[in-house]
């Protein structure tokens, strides 16, 4: 794979704080086909000290997710 097809890819994932979410968010940040992953959380995590910049921390309303459009859609 070329080298500038390797990180096109985003991912956004809600739950990852979870059991199931974390071990997900480990292989999207280990897969050099994604530039980004954004994760959804409802307050922001003490564990969220970015490593890189790869990973995004976006803190949402799941009530009010339709606000978050703009920002999902990056």
């Amino acid at each position: 794979m070329a080298s500038s097809a390797r990180s096109s890819l985003s991912a956004v994932v809600f739950g990852g704080t979870g059991e199931v979410g974390k071990e997900l968010v480990s292989a999207l940040m280990k897969n050099e086909a994604f530039k980004v992953v954004t994760v959804a959380v409802r307050k922001k995590s003490d564990e969220a000290e970015e490593v890189n910049n790869k990973l995004n921390e976006l803190v949402v309303n799941y009530e009010k997710l339709e606000d978050y459009k703009e920002s999902l859609a990056n």
